[in-house]
């Protein structure tokens, strides 16, 4: 049975040790100019098919006194080019002095219940031989999963795209960032943050979301049990498990958690998470 720990009890517990073993990424810069995604450390971006055009901003890291064309490539094996979507911007170039260009992408919006698309956006090179491509030990920083969601899923989680806000009761709010998974599956959201309100700790978490009858807007959220992190409370590993309720009209999700060590101790507590303003 799992013993309900006061928050502030178990947070000495689970937190302190945290703090000491909980191991920082590091990224590789070998001090030439390169180009590269924004958050090297997001693998997958989420859009939903009806989104239009997207922007993919591509940053150089200083201004060059001549243009910089960066190359790319596109695949898919659930996606067909010139159906599913067209690139309208085939050439990317970054003009001299400036240090940010965008690859656009337009969207093919239907209304037939398919499976999501994923694309495959990879930085290749670049015309200058002084701009490498992305930074070391960072694959995000210039290969993006492109996950284009179906807006015509029993759910519309892809509300929840982009940042949201995990407000728990009694603590200050933190921001998470909310996604479709990798093979863009409706009706799961995935939400990356400190979802346990460790105050160290990030982890990613699948929410399955269940209409309450056809054409609702309503219904529930259940998050199975999933490691949180290993290791990391007096060596042992810590989980975390929610379910809850959503409403796609006020975009607010209610979740009840629990945090258990593989001891059984843990802490219980009540979150919302809505789309950071």
């Amino acid at each position: 049975m799992i013993k309900n720990i006061y928050k502030l009890g178990v947070l000495s517990i689970l937190g302190l040790s945290l703090l000491t073993s909980c191991d920082e990424d590091t990224v590789v810069y070998n001090g030439s100019d390169f180009v590269m995604f924004n958050q090297a450390s997001t693998s997958s971006l989420s859009f939903t098919e009806s989104a239009g055009t997207i922007q993919i901003p591509v940053n150089l890291s200083t201004p060059q006194s001549t243009d910089v064309t960066v190359n790319f490539t596109i695949t898919s094996e659930t996606a067909v080019a010139g159906t599913d979507y067209t690139v309208v911007t085939p050439t990317l170039v970054i003009p001299a002095g400036q240090t940010v260009g965008n690859i656009q992408i337009a969207l093919t919006d239907d209304d037939v219940f398919n499976f999501s698309k994923v694309l495959t956006l990879k930085l290749t090179g670049s015309s200058l031989s002084n701009v490498s491509v992305g930074l070391a030990g960072q694959a995000g920083s210039y290969e993006k999963n492109l996950v284009i969601a179906n807006d015509d899923c029993p759910t519309q989680s892809s509300l929840w795209f982009g940042a949201v806000t995990v407000n728990e009761s009694g603590a200050a709010p933190k921001q998470a960032t909310a996604t479709g998974n990798e093979d863009g599956d409706c009706d799961v959201l995935v939400i990356t943050g400190d979802l346990g309100d460790f105050g160290i700790a990030t982890a990613s978490f699948e929410f399955f979301f269940t209409p309450d009858f056809e054409g609702a807007t309503t219904g529930t959220v259940n998050v199975p049990e999933s490691l949180y992190c290993t290791g990391c409370s007096n060596n042992l590993d810590v989980f975390y498990s929610a379910q809850g309720i959503y409403d796609e009209e006020t975009q607010i999700i209610t979740v009840d958690y629990t945090v258990r060590r593989s001891d059984n101790a843990g802490y219980n507590g009540t979150t919302d998470i809505y789309p950071t303003p």
